[in-house]
């Protein structure tokens, strides 16, 4: 499953390094030209690096709304739970089956 999971990625263009995070356990990041997903290097356990390369795909398949222009902390909040919340649902409907 990893493998068809990269194999998504390189087709979407997608960069994927594995770098030391603190919190969170991983990120995607685009400019609306180039992506990238960074992940924990501490993460070893496949399963675990798969659960979260299908949430960070999820994210460029169905888009993110940038955090940065909600100024107020409650906006900020709403925002990131609108995303988290999005590439969840497409997740389920197309990578979990």
């Amino acid at each position: 499953m990893l493998d068809k999971l990269y194999e998504i990625a390189e087709k979407e263009n997608i960069n994927i390094f594995r770098v030391k995070l603190d919190e969170p356990e991983a990120l995607y990041l685009t400019n609306g030209i180039n992506s990238t997903i960074l992940i924990d290097s501490n993460i070893k356990e496949q399963t675990e690096i798969e659960r979260i390369l299908k949430h960070e795909l999820s994210h460029h398949s169905v888009g993110v709304f940038p955090i940065n222009i909600c100024s107020h902390e409650y906006y900020a909040k709403l925002c990131y739970s609108k995303n988290e919340f999005r590439a969840e649902k497409w997740l389920i409907n197309k990578l979990i089956q």
